[in-house]
């Protein structure tokens, strides 16, 4: 039998130029293979779950058949070794015989299909392109979606570098503490070392001196064998000098043993409450919180220029007291104390310098005003928050809600941050703000403005 005789070669035999007939293609190996291979073919047991199918399977592309059988490869992902090719109308789902008798038994038989058997009437070239376009625009916003992770991930790295930074900043804080605390200890016991050790030496010297001055009249007293004048006047200088040494013996402090007492007594108070803490501060996990934008309700205009100022005002601050606001005017040199609901002059006060800033003092009736050049206090625990996109000199204070309210002069606006630094965007839009004050209460910021009468209100919600 010729070569050209055979609709289909077995592929194996071929390579080894023989020329068989196939009988059988495996599913699986993608090969045709002869009856005699075919049989050997399901003696290994690798080879015993493949699927076998008569060449007359495929389907003809003109008057040449396909190099493989339509039939099904895809393995089931839950009954291994089984061959996706039943079909599910009603759920639109294939699955291996297993999972359409396990999972659909409830479905209509005559939605059930063999992938095979039924091709011609389930394949649509249509659904084969859009699915193929579906699955494109899929992996592109799965691809967006993994890349949101990626910035995510970045970001959750920042996070935490940030938080064991601060960690490590807070630890120095603290070693700092306990290192002068130790030292300020050390010095203690250096001070009542000192303190002993000068007395000692006195002692010690005064001893000296005594022991000397006895030598010293002894020394004589034996020289003066032959003048009994001298001797005289020697005997009686030494019953002064034994007599002043008897005193200066009572002087010296007697001890019962050569040991001193320097003690040092730890502060086991300190050390159970350091052992009982479970860290040095609070660590807060998950997603950042949202932060809203203040929005402007409405606005006020507040003249804070009064009788017997002779220049026009100039306010670089401030602040409020109990139902009070305080304003500085520079160019008339006096402080303002307005009502906070009449928004009306109260009294003032005129400075014998030019004043500056202002803020609240400890006792609630009194307020701190800068008549100098501007300054800034620094305590121990200040955090190194920087905050970008600002221009030109900024008035700056807190809402009590994480939030900082920045008044920005050169972009003329009041922008709100949160604490970490983020932007969170501009309240209003302000030409020239010189300082910002936030009443909690009230939900009120109140803004001086560069060389005007006018201090300005915004209400916020």
């Amino acid at each position: 039998m010729s070569e050209e005789s055979f609709e289909y070669i077995y592929t194996p035999c071929d390579r080894e130029n023989k020329t068989c007939e196939a009988v059988k293609h495996c599913v699986e190996c993608n090969d045709y293979y002869c009856q005699s291979c075919t049989d050997s073919h399901k003696r290994f047991s690798p080879l015993i779950g493949h699927s076998l199918l008569d060449v007359g399977h495929g389907k003809q592309t003109g008057n040449q058949p396909t190099n493989s059988p339509e039939f099904p490869t895809e393995r089931c992902s839950i009954h291994k070794g089984k061959i996706v090719d039943m079909f599910c109308e009603k759920h639109n789902t294939v699955g291996c015989y297993v999972c359409i008798a396990k999972d659909h038994k409830l479905c209509p038989e005559s939605q059930i299909y063999s992938v095979p058997d039924m091709l011609d009437t389930l394949f649509k070239l249509s659904d084969i392109q859009q699915n193929r376009g579906l699955l494109k625009q899929t992996i592109a916003s799965m691809t967006t979606l993994g890349d949101s992770a990626d910035i995510r991930l970045e970001a959750l790295n920042k996070a935490k570098k940030r938080a064991l930074d601060q960690i490590a900043k807070f630890q120095r804080i603290l070693e700092t503490i306990f290192r002068n605390a130790a030292d300020s200890s050390r010095q203690e016991v250096e001070k009542a070392y000192k303190k002993i050790e000068n007395e000692i030496l006195q002692n010690k010297r005064n001893v000296d001196d005594t022991i000397d001055a006895l030598q010293n009249i002894g020394d004589k007293l034996n020289k003066a064998t032959a003048n009994r004048a001298q001797q005289f006047v020697c005997s009686k200088m030494s019953e002064k000098n034994i007599k002043e040494a008897k005193n200066e013996k009572l002087k010296q402090p007697t001890y019962d043993n050569t040991e001193m007492d320097i003690s040092f007594h730890p502060n086991y108070k300190l050390k159970d409450y350091i052992q009982g803490l479970h860290g040095i501060g609070e660590v807060r996990a998950g997603e950042e919180k949202r932060c809203d934008l203040y929005k402007l309700k409405s606005s006020r205009d507040i003249n804070i220029k009064i009788s017997g100022d002779t220049n026009s005002c100039y306010s670089y601050g401030c602040c409020l007291t109990d139902h009070q606001l305080i304003v500085t005017d520079h160019n008339n040199k006096k402080v303002k104390r307005f009502g906070t609901q009449s928004l009306t002059i109260i009294d003032n006060c005129t400075l014998d310098s030019f004043p500056y800033e202002i803020c609240c003092a400890s006792n609630k009736d009194e307020v701190a005003v800068a008549c100098k050049k501007h300054t800034r206090s620094k305590g121990n625990n200040l955090s190194n928050t920087q905050f970008n996109c600002l221009n030109g000199e900024a008035g700056v204070c807190c809402d009590g809600k994480d939030n900082i309210i920045v008044a920005c002069r050169s972009s003329n606006s009041i922008v709100q941050f949160h604490e970490n630094g983020k932007n969170v965007g501009v309240i209003v839009k302000q030409k020239e703000p010189i300082s910002v004050y936030f009443h909690t209460s009230l939900n009120r910021i109140f803004v001086t403005i560069r060389d005007s009468d006018i201090l300005r209100m915004y209400e916020l919600e």
